[in-house]
């Protein structure tokens, strides 16, 4: 057997196989994108999503969130890093704080202490962010602060304890 022989013979089998390959990535592929359009028929149309049930604590979680990401601690959504802006973390702390006043009597015990411990931990947070941010202004408070974001940590418990007290008097 010449080196030509030698040579062609296994090109030819390279090239079967080659083609087997072929049409088997092309089937799997073909499989594929049909189980993908399967799928998207069932995903809902663009711009159509399910939200959660509407409810008292879904309305804290969104300012509390909206409070998280003002105080940079957790990324802005739109640009993806965490931002400070002390002036929209106090509205939404005190959003949540004219909730827990305009509410108090009407909700249950644990919606009511979920509110009271939240609007806490979020003035601490406050505290903390706003000292931290002040340092360089020699402690001056942020423009836009709230008198109740200024108050000290067991202070900014004391609403909640005021609220439940005063559940009890309605």
């Amino acid at each position: 057997m010449t080196d030509e022989e030698k040579n062609d013979d296994p090109k030819i089998f390279v090239d079967e196989d080659w083609k087997q390959k072929a049409e088997a990535e092309k089937k799997a592929l073909e499989e594929e994108i049909a189980s993908q359009a399967e799928e998207s028929a069932e995903a809902p149309a663009e711009g159509e999503y399910d939200l959660p049930a509407a409810s008292f604590p879904s309305l804290l979680q969104e300012f509390s969130t909206r409070a998280l990401v003002s105080l940079g601690m957790i990324q802005n959504p739109f640009s993806g890093e965490a931002q400070v802006d002390l002036k929209a973390a106090a509205y939404s702390i005190d959003m949540l704080a004219i909730l827990q006043e305009k509410t108090a009597g009407n909700l249950e015990e644990n919606e009511s202490a979920y509110l009271g411990q939240l609007i806490a931990q979020l003035r601490e947070a406050f505290l903390k962010v706003s000292a931290a941010e002040g340092g360089a202004e020699e402690g001056a408070a942020p423009a836009g602060e709230s008198p109740a974001e200024s108050a000290s940590e067991e202070e900014a418990a004391a609403p909640a304890e005021e609220s439940d007290s005063e559940k009890g008097d309605a």
